[in-house]
């Protein structure tokens, strides 16, 4: 009986959070966390509550207090939620506490792509503050260059920064890569990684009616190529 009343405070939490009421949401999960105080599941119901009602600085400050280090966890939610607001003020307040933290510069990454400014994410890797991306986070900014650089239509230094990756052994998934091939008009490649990514008639469409994609894909050359013959779904 006992568990499965804090059971249904957690439902309740959960269900609140669906209805867009963080207030309660936070209400019912206090309630659990009472009775069940080490439970993750509590613990990220909160988060998420907290995050959703605008008072991500308040749960920061409530885990310091604690002697619990939330940082990290909270901005998680707050870039799985897209909320940036919240993100970028989680960050300020971080930051008086741990001004050095090599965690600010990946968590500012974060923020640019939350807001789409590719233009600020290029720029960001170039300056590379310390070159804290260089040698801590180098799988991150190499992922975060390819994606900056194929918004900002740049497909030659795209397929130069995923020829890095590669050689770096960081792991890109396998659309950008044939996104890349695609715009730089190598078509073998293409081949390769379409026949890698397909199976289903369901993928091929994916990849035809991709805004970026496709249009590169329906174009002359690769119509002229062959590559059709292989991927293109019937008219």
């Amino acid at each position: 009986k006992h568990e499965k009343d804090v059971n249904l405070k957690i439902y309740a939490g959960e269900l609140a959070l669906l209805e867009k009421n963080p207030q309660q949401a936070a209400m019912h999960f206090r309630l659990a966390q009472k009775e069940l105080s080490n439970s993750w599941q509590v613990r990220s119901g909160l988060r998420r509550a907290m995050v959703q009602g605008g008072r991500v600085v308040d749960a920061y400050h409530e885990a310091k207090k604690e002697g619990r280090r939330e940082f990290s966890a909270l901005a998680y939610v707050c870039q799985q939620s897209e909320n940036v607001e919240q993100l970028e003020k989680l960050i300020a307040e971080y930051k008086k506490d741990a001004p050095s933290s090599h965690e600010l510069v990946r968590w500012k990454l974060e923020v640019l792509k939350l807001k789409k400014d590719y233009e600020g994410i290029l720029n960001f890797i170039e300056q590379d503050p310390d070159k804290v991306l260089s040698r801590r986070y180098s799988w991150m900014r190499l992922r975060f260059l390819v994606d900056a650089l194929l918004q900002k239509k740049k497909p030659a230094e795209a397929l130069k920064a995923m020829q890095e990756a590669k050689a770096k052994k960081v792991t890109l998934q396998k659309s950008k890569e044939l996104l890349i091939y695609a715009s730089n008009g190598k078509v073998q490649e293409s081949i390769k990684v379409m026949q890698a990514l397909l199976w289903s008639r369901r993928d091929v469409e994916s990849y035809y009616n991709d805004p970026n994609l496709g249009p590169i894909l329906k174009s002359k050359e690769f119509e002229e190529s062959g590559m059709t013959l292989i991927t293109q779904p019937d008219s």
